[in-house]
């Protein structure tokens, strides 16, 4: 099993960021690995107590072989402590519990990508386009004019179409929202994220080189 060397840089990303237009990733150090209880240093913003029982992963690489490897587990904040770094200093520190040993990951399934409708990126439900909010490798948000009757942990299947090559990935749904307008009132819109579960082969070899393609486009967009 992978250990942790104590002093390693590692990377949070909590499981519903990878799908939702927040923070990518939070820089942390790894103090101490114990069992499957992990002591990681108190990120900047700080995590508070709100974040307590969410899912999150962490990444951090290897290099102990020839070249740096990149691995990742998914594990649960919960709580907070004081680590002592010398016999008369104490710092702030997470506490998270190991869900999932480590498996080497990507950090670029976490990059949205907010493609524009003409870009040959197109996410289908059953027999009806989705419109895309935001994209990665891990997941979409999209955007409905209508209820699509979905709730929060429904498994579906989404087909992808990059450039015309069809694949299919099983998915959950993570979040189901409506904005409120002016006055309470709930929008027409709907809002659903979904976490891509299965065909990771087709989401890094297919998605992931249309999103690295489309994020290379609006770069050069933005410097112009």
């Amino acid at each position: 099993m992978m250990s942790i060397k104590p002093g390693t840089t590692g990377e949070i990303v909590f499981a519903d960021d990878e799908i939702q237009n927040r923070i990518i990733s939070i820089s942390t150090t790894i103090y101490s690995e114990t069992d499957r209880r992990i002591v990681l240093s108190q990120t900047t913003p700080p995590l508070s107590a709100a974040d307590v029982g969410k899912r999150l992963r962490l990444t951090f690489l290897d290099t102990s072989g020839d070249s740096s490897t990149r691995y990742g587990f998914w594990a649960r904040l919960r709580g907070f402590t004081d680590h002592e770094i010398t016999p008369s200093q104490s710092v702030p520190a997470l506490v998270i519990e190991k869900e999932t040993n480590a498996e080497t990951c990507n950090l670029r399934m976490n990059y949205r990508v907010k493609p524009a409708t003409d870009q040959g990126l197109t996410v289908w439900l059953q027999k009806t386009p989705l419109a895309i909010v935001n994209i990665s490798e891990g997941g979409i948000c999209i955007r409905s004019k209508g209820d699509l009757a979905l709730k929060p942990h429904d498994s579906i299947q989404l087909t992808i179409d990059v450039d015309g090559r069809q694949f299919a990935v099983e998915s959950r749904v993570v979040r189901v929202w409506s904005p409120q307008m002016a006055g309470g009132a709930k929008s027409l819109q709907q809002f659903v994220s979904f976490q891509f579960l299965g065909n990771p082969a087709a989401r890094e070899n297919l998605l992931g080189g249309k999103l690295f393609q489309l994020e290379r486009t609006q770069s050069k967009d933005k410097i112009r």
